[in-house]
């Protein structure tokens, strides 16, 4: 049982750091205001370096 929880939770921790790329995508197919796609793309680029340094320390 532990695996399958734990892989779960990564999954959804996955699904969790993707959402900020959903959000991009909605803002630029509805041609929202910049200041909020600025933001979007900005929080996407937060998360996408603290996950790329996760994977790094998770690794070593």
């Amino acid at each position: 049982m532990a695996p399958l929880t734990r892989s779960t939770t990564q999954a959804s921790s996955t699904v969790t750091k993707r959402s900020p790329k959903v959000v991009v995508k909605i803002n630029l197919r509805e041609k929202s205001v910049l200041p909020s796609i600025a933001t979007s793309l900005t929080d996407q680029y937060i998360t996408s370096k603290v996950f790329l340094a996760f994977i790094f320390l998770s690794r070593n």
